[in-house]
Parts: C-alpha cells; sequence; structure tokens
C-alpha cells in the first residue's frame, strides 16, 4: 500500500494548492528525461481536477500536467501552447477513497502513465521545439484553470531527472526514501504536520509553499517500513517525538545579550540593528543603502553557542534573498534560497529549511527589496529550532509501531524535559506483518544520559 508517512496534505477542491518555485532543476523540455511520482486519493470524482501542473512562461515553454478527469480516468499530458497536446491515459477510472500510486514519465521519446506499478499507456511525443519551461510548478491545481483544484489526499510526492524502470518504481513506491538516492531532484515527504512549508529533502532543496491546505494523517505501511521502536514504563508504551517551532533568539535591546550577538550590513544609526529582533513590529531596522547583486544586504545573529536552525520567519519587503550559515563568519552556506516572490510587508512570512548542522552565525541576505528606489526596512526576525519532545502514549500493536514508532538513530535524551503529554486513546488492527520484541534496559545497573537505538 504506502508507506510510514505520519502526515499528508489536504486539498479541498476550492482553492488548495502547493507552490513550487521556478528552479533550474526542474525547467524539462519535450527531450528531458524525467519521472513524476506521488500518492492520491480523490475524496470525489464528477470534476476535472489537476494533481501536478508545469505551466508556461512563454508561447514554447514545455508544459507537463498530471490531472485526474470528471470520468474518473487519470490523465498525464504534455505539450506546449496552440499546439494539441500529447495524452497518456489511465485503462480505467480510478474510485474516490482509495489510495493511488501514480509514476508519469518521459524517456524524451515516448511519455509513459504507471497507476500502482502498473503501466496503462506510452505515447511517442510529437511535439517538437519547445524550450525550457521556466514557470512555477503546482501540486493539486492547473494555473491556467480556476476550477481544477485537486479534492483530495496527496502523500510522498518525487521528482527524478531519469527516466524511471518500472522496476525501480514498484521497488521504491512503498519506501522512505533517504534523500539521496541517484537522480532525485525533489522530494516532499510531506511529513512535517503543521506549517505553511513542505520541506525538500532532496539535494535540491526546493521548498514547497501550502496555500489553503491542511494537514492531515498519512498512510500507514504494511509492508516494507521497519526498524521502528517504541519505549514502555511497565504497560504503558510510549513514543517521542520533536516539532519545529522554539524561537532561539531572545527579545533584544540592544546589540549583545548571554545568547549572542546581532549582526548587520548597515543601519540608520549605531545600535540600531537589533529592532528587528524587539518583537515590535511597528519598529524596524533599516538599511541605509538600496541592495542589489553586488551589495547585498543582511541581517542576523551570532550564537555564543552552535545551534541547529530549522525554520526562520521574518515581516519584511525581501523579495530575492538567501537564508545562510557559517561557524566563522566569513565561509557561508547558504540553507536556503527564494528569488522574485511577491513583495509583502503586511504579514510575517515563514519558511521551514532542511538542516541538521550547527552553526553559530545565521543570517538573511537579501539582493532585491521591495521595488522602487528605496531603502529596505527589517521590522521582525526569528530563527526556530526543535521543541522539547513530545511525549506520546499509544496502545501497543504493530500498526502503532509503524506508525508511532521511532526512527532508528533517534536520540533519547533521558535528562530532557518533555513538553505536553499526548494520548492516542483508539487502537489499530495488528498487520500481523513482522516481528515485535521487546529489549528492557536496567537503569539502575546502567547509567544512561542518553540513547540511540539501532543506529
Amino acid at each position: 500500500m504506502a508507506r510510514g508517512n505520519p502526515y499528508a496534505l489536504e486539498f479541498n477542491g476550492t482553492n488548495s494548492q502547493v507552490n513550487i518555485a521556478s528552479n533550474s532543476a526542474l525547467n524539462f523540455t519535450q527531450a528531458s528525461k524525467f519521472t513524476i511520482e506521488m500518492w492520491f486519493k480523490a475524496n470525489s470524482i464528477g470534476s476535472n481536477m489537476t494533481l501536478f501542473n508545469k505551466q508556461r512562461a512563454t508561447t514554447n515553454e514545455f508544459v507537463i500536467s498530471v490531472d485526474v478527469q470528471a470520468d474518473g480516468y487519470v490523465l498525464y499530458a504534455v505539450g506546449k501552447q496552440n499546439v494539441a497536446p500529447v495524452n497518456a491515459r489511465s485503462k480505467n477510472p480510478i474510485i474516490s477513497g482509495k489510495w493511488y500510486h501514480i509514476a508519469a514519465i518521459s524517456d524524451g521519446t515516448n511519455i509513459s502513465l504507471y497507476l500502482d506499478g502498473v503501466i496503462q499507456e506510452s505515447i511517442l511525443i510529437s511535439i517538437t521545439g519547445t524550450t525550457q519551461s521556466l514557470a512555477n510548478a503546482i501540486i493539486g491545481h492547473w494555473y491556467f484553470n480556476a476550477t481544477s483544484y485537486f479534492n483530495g489526499q496527496i502523500d510522498d510526492f518525487r521528482i527524478w531527472n531519469t527516466n524511471r524502470s518500472v522496476d525501480d518504481v514498484n521497488k521504491n513506491k512503498n519506501s522512505y526514501l533517504k534523500g539521496t538516492e541517484s537522480n532525485l531532484i525533489l522530494l516532499y515527504r510531506m511529513n512535517e504536520g503543521s506549517g505553511l512549508t513542505t520541506i525538500d529533502s532532496s539535494p535540491s532543496n526546493i521548498s514547497g509553499t501550502l496555500v489553503n491546505v491542511t494537514w492531515t494523517e498519512g498512510m500507514v505501511d504494511m509492508f516494507g517500513n521497519t526498524g521502528r521502536f517504541l519505549i514502555s514504563s511497565e504497560d504503558t508504551t510510549y513514543s517521542l517525538y520533536k516539532v519545529v517551532g522554539k524561537p532561539l533568539i531572545p527579545l533584544m535591546d540592544g546589540y549583545d545579550n548571554a545568547v549572542g550577538s546581532v549582526i548587520g550590513s548597515a543601519s540608520y544609526s549605531t545600535g540600531y540593528t537589533w529592532k528587528a529582533f524587539d518583537n515590535d513590529d511597528t519598529s524596524a531596522y533599516g538599511t541605509n543603502f538600496i541592495p542589489d547583486s553586488s551589495k547585498p544586504i543582511y541581517v542576523g545573529f551570532r550564537f555564543n553557542e552552535p545551534v541547529c536552525v530549522k525554520r526562520y520567519s521574518f515581516l519584511a519587503g525581501l523579495r530575492t534573498f538567501k537564508f545562510m550559515a557559517s561557524n566563522n563568519g566569513t565561509t557561508w552556506d547558504t540553507l536556503d534560497t527564494k528569488t522574485s516572490l511577491v513583495s509583502n510587508t503586511s504579514t510575517i512570512q515563514t519558511f521551514d529549511i532542511q538542516n541538521d548542522k550547527f552553526y553559530s552565525y545565521y543570517k538573511l541576505e537579501a539582493t532585491l527589496a521591495t521595488s522602487g528606489n528605496a531603502w529596505v526596512s527589517i521590522f521582525s526576525v526569528q530563527f526556530y529550532g526543535l521543541m522539547p519532545s513530545i511525549l506520546l502514549e499509544c496502545p501497543t500493536s504493530e500498526g502503532r509501531y509503524i506508525r508511532n514508532g521511532m526512527d532508528k538513530g533517534f536520540q533519547i535524551d533521558t535528562v530532557e524535559e518533555l513538553n505536553v503529554k499526548q494520548h492516542i486513546k483508539e487502537d489499530s488492527i495488528p498487520l500481523d506483518s513482522g516481528k515485535v520484541f521487546r529489549q528492557p534496559i536496567d537503569r539502575s545497573k546502567h547509567k544512561v544520559h542518553k540513547i540511540i537505538l539501532g543506529k
């Protein structure tokens, strides 16, 4: 069936979509080799609904679309403007309420559509003369059709820059990918469970922005998801998990405090940069020059002890910027990049990033801000790490091992202050698909501060 993703994305059929910013890794033509995969479940059938769309910005740009038609048939189409598209169609209509795996593949000569690992149709690509599509991509909506919103759930979205074989598709469609697999250029596990971003776990680091999409319970792995564990005390079974949301920078009333120091490229006057971190959205840190590619502006924080930032937010009219990290203030790693966003100075914008490293320096560096000949005002900035672990009490069953179990390598800090305790009251039907064993740890004989299982 599916993997052990605890969450999926719910699309309401009216105005829900995931926006994927234009990126060179996704700029295909009719000669490109690629594979698009996802799991999906439609809540209803009866109107045309788009699962994925890569649209055009100019006339000859290559267009890709994967849709569920009003009659329930799945359609995979490629083309360009004013030319009849090339379509691969499913053999039978899907039914609502059922999960399906789809793979839309192009080898540069033919496009092929697979449902649940079974070939549906393969068609010759008859169009020519397309250019790379530079437009944004969208999950759950077709850009030029206001009524094509998907109504249902989507999970585990993947794009590869190669034509995957049917054996590769079937081997991995139920698997939890690491993100480092060869030719993988986009991986949305859709596991975050909260927030307005789904993180790209591939090296491309192209996060998706959620618009009117909600988080819902994901699918249960009935086959290949092994190596998870729970912990127990007497007759009660628990899992631990962490969520992003802990602010790392305290309220600032100057440049320095016990946690670290504010850094910035320029200010109106001495000691002014810290106002980006004073939690006052009416007073701003203002640059005294207009940023461009040769002279960027930046604002950030130097921590006295290295921290791991998983999310950042700001209230400012930044449009093209990077989120960067360093351990010496000289050599910087780029953790996130945004290009030509719509200027927004009225709401706080939040971005999740895929980062597991600890750094002492973090900064926002911008080369394009609010359009016009103006300086830049940054009202607020914050960086976030992981909250203390949440203790989850759950019934003992194979289903709960798979759904709520911790992955091998999860670190258990036995002296950590835990977050809110949560309970799962309902049990699940045992899957009878594997073995469950218990391994007691006698703390009176073994003094333990941190436990790493199965690493």
